[in-house]
């Protein structure tokens, strides 16, 4: 999850504080808090309490100027990242700016699109130091705790994801860098594919589960065969064990009977499936490829049947893949019967299995078909399925479908809930329709973009647009101008507030813009309006 930000709003006009409060997209730039101070003694309280990261302050204020407070952030060592607000655009502001380190600085009236991008950007660079100081702690750690770098080290080999670490140690020597493994080590590696949908997995810490396993490994792997035991988490739901071999030989029996036990205890002491893929002896520059084969293995088996299989003698089963009745699932999904798609899936993968003509590649093959059903499906009703389906349970889903039957099973229910509950909104357009008034009615006050609506409603943007004219009678453009101008009547009538703070209210950063608007709807100028409307009042 993305790391939160504290942002700071200095400026001595609350009505500039206030439009930035409203305007900008606070929540999607990632903003924890945000907090107003409306001279340079607040601000500077404000930053004595709280971390904050990101300053948006003007910089002419008649108690201090905005790079007066910066010269003292800078000075106290507080790392905030600043971006500054003026009316003038003085060359000697910009100047001192940026010997004081600000990020930019904007011309008042802030364009609030431009003002998100620097704070987008502000956020990045705080974050990007955030993670340099857990990176440079997370290395200390390493050098004071020898069993946190061989683990890691262990883990980059067997990922083989970087050939520059692994090249690194080599260059270094191993014992230099806190590696107690000669070049010449060898290992058995033991592939563990944990069953997240059992239950099991999800009460369990994973680092927990990685040195309760490491344990166990020590009761049944004996110290005169193996010299070390480490267990490593590879992702979220698979681990490897790595026992480094100290005999000049392992008898085959007896290691197979090690691991057999082990796997056994295993499910019964942790209380979840695992599938235990077994390697074979190899040096450090071949663990990759051990486990890329192991790997392989385990996607052969997706059943989610505890069990334990050894590379030796393992041959690699060769599966063709049998299609499935489309014609026959199409027909179901147009009918909206998800009962019966869902049957007759669970009957193809029964099936399959029963034939033995089920692996990992097989539900790849059976992922694409079934995602080309649901995009045809919601093509045709104009909805855009890229959108719909691009979420992050919808992702972890789409890894699950070619990992298990159970995971295929998920993803299938997933996929046909949302390609008929979405394929409804064309037959059902009010439904549609209202999403976006209902969006447009709590958004009015800022610039709201066409791929907002898109994404409201998962349809085409063209056709949002006919189907919005055809059931309202109106353009989206309109409903909003008419929706603003209402408000900006109701305000001009019952308020003493200022006409350009009311334009900014109903969401009109620029005031001449809104003047001309509101002459064009009511025949009047916004002080026009409101003393016409006193007046009759008053009579």
């Amino acid at each position: 999850m993305e790391e939160k930000i504290n942002i700071l709003l200095v400026d001595d006009d609350k009505y500039v504080i206030q439009a930035l409060k409203q305007k900008m997209d606070w929540e999607g730039l990632g903003a924890e808090d945000v907090y107003s101070a409306y001279n340079i003694r607040q601000a500077k309280e404000l930053l004595r309490q709280l971390p904050i990261q990101v300053m948006v302050c003007d910089i002419e204020m008649p108690q201090g100027s905005g790079l007066e407070l910066l010269e003292w952030i800078r000075d106290e060592g507080y790392e905030v990242e600043t971006l500054f607000l003026t009316s003038y655009a003085e060359f000697s502001y910009a100047r001192r700016a940026i010997q004081l380190r600000s990020l930019d600085y904007y011309l008042k009236p802030v364009d609030y699109l431009e003002l998100e991008k620097g704070v987008r950007s502000a956020a990045a660079r705080v974050r990007s130091r955030s993670e340099q100081s857990v990176f440079k702690k997370e290395s200390e750690y390493w050098k004071r705790n020898k069993e946190g770098v061989e683990r890691n080290f262990l883990r980059s080999v067997l990922l083989g994801g970087e050939a520059g670490h692994w090249q690194e140690f080599q260059a270094a020597g191993l014992q230099e860098a806190g590696i107690s493994y000669q070049p010449d080590a060898r290992f058995l590696l033991l592939y563990v594919e944990l069953y997240e949908e059992e239950g099991g997995l999800a009460g369990w810490d994973r680092m927990r589960l990685v040195l309760a396993s490491e344990n166990l490994a020590r009761d049944y792997f004996p110290q005169e065969m193996f010299r070390d035991r480490k267990a490593v988490l590879l992702q979220e739901s698979t681990l490897a064990l790595v026992l480094e071999v100290s005999a000049d030989k392992l008898p085959y029996p007896a290691l197979q009977s090690f691991c057999e036990e082990y796997a056994g205890q295993f499910w019964e002491s942790f209380g979840m499936n695992a599938f235990f893929a077994v390697g074979m002896e190899c040096g450090l520059a071949q663990c990759h490829e051990m486990y890329c084969r192991l790997e392989r293995i385990c996607a052969d088996h997706v059943t989610r049947e505890s069990r334990i299989v050894f590379l030796a003698g393992y041959e690699d089963r060769k599966v063709l893949y049998q299609l499935p009745e489309i014609h026959t699932w199409e027909v179901l999904l147009r009918e909206n019967n998800e009962e019966g798609f869902e049957r007759k899936v669970e009957a193809y993968l029964e099936g399959l299995k029963n034939r033995e003509q089920l692996n990992g590649e097989a539900l790849k093959l059976l992922r694409i078909d079934i995602m080309q059903l649901m995009y045809v499906r919601l093509r045709e009703n104009r909805v855009q399925a890229y959108r719909l389906l691009g979420s992050d349970a919808w992702e972890t889903l789409y890894q699950r479908a070619a990992a298990s039957v159970q995971g295929m099973m998920e993803y299938v229910r997933y996929m046909v809930q949302v390609t008929v509950r979405y394929s409804g909104l064309t037959d059902r357009p009010q439904t549609a329709i209202d999403k976006i008034k209902d969006y447009i009615d709590r958004n009015y006050d800022r610039e709201i973009t066409r791929k907002e609506l898109v994404e409201i409603a998962f349809l085409n943007p063209d056709y949002i647009s006919r189907l919005f004219r055809k059931e309202t009678g109106q353009s989206i453009s309109s409903y909003l101008m008419g929706k603003r101008i209402g408000l900006a009547k109701e305000l001009l009538e019952n308020t003493d507030m200022p006409v350009n703070v009311v334009s900014m209210q109903v969401g009109y950063g620029n005031f001449s813009y809104f003047a001309k608007m509101f002459r064009d709807s009511t025949g009047y100028s916004p002080n026009e309006y409101r003393k016409i409307k006193r007046k009759s009042e008053g009579d």
